[in-house]
């Protein structure tokens, strides 16, 4: 799944994600200190409205596919209910609300920054997570990996394989 990297390769590597997390914290900051430049009573109520309800999703998703796993987690491949949607809903679920999180602060541009920071962060721990699972779970997870999408819900693909 993935080739040995150069040394001098990774050098750059190691380079370039310093400068994206630099990056992303200049730019983070400087969004932090920004008032909106439309700044009403209405903005900020709506901006609180929609966070909450990305709070409340955020969670609910995260309820959701914690119930549905149950104690199948280290032991089965997980393709139906909600990990049909997704390969990963749990983190969805928190990006969701870190971006709720973010609008409560009444500045669009800061949810938005948290819901690209909290994805950045899990989109590194989803390729070890993707490495280990196939060693895990060899062709099942690879045909799994192929026709389900990383994090944007696929809603079409739904299947739910409850046993009565």
């Amino acid at each position: 799944m993935q080739q040995p990297v150069p040394h001098s390769l990774g050098n750059l590597q190691r380079k370039r994600q310093f400068a994206l997390v630099a990056g992303c914290f200049i730019v983070g900051a400087t969004l932090f200190a920004i008032k909106p430049v439309y700044d009403s009573t209405y903005y900020d109520l709506w901006l609180e409205i929609a966070g909450f309800i990305f709070i409340l999703c955020g969670f609910g998703v995260r309820l959701w596919c914690t119930l549905y796993i149950g104690g199948r987690k280290s032991r089965d491949l997980l393709s139906d209910g909600p990990y049909s949607l997704c390969r990963n809903p749990l983190y969805v679920g928190s990006i969701l609300a870190a971006i709720g999180i973010g609008l409560q602060t009444e500045m669009l541009s800061f949810g938005i920054f948290c819901g690209v920071v909290c994805w950045g962060i899990f989109h590194v721990v989803v390729k070890k997570e993707e490495r280990y699972l196939l060693v895990e779970f060899g062709e099942p997870y690879r045909l799994y990996f192929d026709t389900t999408p990383r994090f944007w819900p696929m809603f079409s693909a739904y299947k739910d394989d409850i046993k009565e």
